[in-house]
C-alpha cells in the first residue's frame, strides 16, 4: 500500500522513480570525479540519459561470471548508444555454444566450429568437439594472430 501512495503522490511508479535518483546520483557523482567520460567512444556524456552503465569484458558465460559481475574495475560509464552497438559487436556470435566466436554445427562428431572475422569478412578456423576448444582457437587467433593447434 504504501508503494501506491508514493507512486501517486510521485505521479510515476515508485520503483521508476527510485531508479531515476540512483542513476541521477551517479551522474552527478561520476561529473564530480571527472569519470565522465565514454568507455567506447573517449568523448565526454553530457546527459544523465545518455549514460549507461557497462561492463568492460563480458561476464555472461566465464568461468569466473560472479566475479567479473561484482568486479568494480570491470565496470565503465558509456553513452547508450555506444553501450548497445558495444554489446552487439561483442556478442554477435555467441551463438547456442555460449562463447564469443563459436557458433554450434550439424556436426556430431565436431559440433563447434571457430569464426572470427578479419578484413569484414568472416573466417572459419575450424571444427572442434567441445565449445571451450574452438573458443580457445578463436582466442589464440585473435591475440596472436595465428591459432595454436
Amino acid at each position: 500500500m504504501k508503494n501506491k501512495e508514493k507512486s501517486k503522490q510521485l505521479g510515476i511508479n515508485f520503483g521508476t522513480a527510485s531508479s531515476r535518483l540512483k542513476k541521477n546520483l551517479m551522474f552527478k557523482l561520476i561529473q564530480k570525479c571527472g569519470e565522465d567520460v565514454c568507455f567506447v567512444c573517449g568523448n565526454k556524456i553530457e546527459f544523465v540519459d545518455d549514460m549507461s552503465v557497462e561492463h568492460k569484458k563480458p561476464w555472461l558465460h566465464e568461468v569466473n561470471a560472479k566475479e567479473l559481475f561484482f568486479d568494480l574495475n570491470n565496470i565503465a560509464f558509456s553513452h547508450t548508444k555506444c553501450n548497445i552497438s558495444n554489446i552487439r559487436r561483442q556478442q554477435k556470435v555467441r551463438a547456442k555454444s555460449g562463447y564469443k566466436n563459436v557458433y554450434t554445427t550439424d556436426n556430431s562428431q565436431k559440433p563447434f566450429k571457430a569464426t572470427v572475422s578479419l578484413n569484414g569478412k568472416e573466417v572459419m578456423l575450424g571444427k572442434f568437439t567441445t565449445a571451450e576448444e574452438a573458443s580457445e582457437v578463436a582466442k589464440s587467433f585473435l591475440n596472436a594472430g595465428v591459432p595454436e593447434r
